[in-house]
């Protein structure tokens, strides 16, 4: 059971991040709370993606312990990927803000 475990906290990173990105155009924060709130947004989604999936997989013998600390994993794989992402867009844009003009 460690191992379904293992696969559906970091699996549930990318619904975590789509759930930080759908809290963010519900709840309009100001850009200096942003970077503050939104991790903590996603280790809350994170924990609670892992307890409902594994309540739902009848995973009674799992203890909170662990489906908290999974939950925590999958909140930092999610913020992390995010910020990543994110970077690495904003260092391939032209510095006008439009794309740049396709290599090769």
């Amino acid at each position: 059971m460690d191992e379904i475990q293992t696969y559906v906290a970091f699996s549930g990173a990318a619904a975590v991040a789509a759930a930080v990105q759908v809290f963010k155009k519900m709840v309009k924060l100001p850009p200096d709370l942003e970077d503050r709130i939104l991790p903590l947004a996603a280790l809350i989604l994170g924990i609670g993606w892992n307890a409902l999936v594994l309540s739902y997989a009848n995973a009674a013998d799992q203890r909170i312990v662990t489906v908290v600390l999974y939950g925590v994993l999958s909140g930092f794989a999610a913020s992390g990927l995010w910020a990543q992402a994110s970077a690495t867009i904003r260092t391939f844009r032209a510095p006008d803000g439009t794309e740049p003009a396709p290599r090769g």
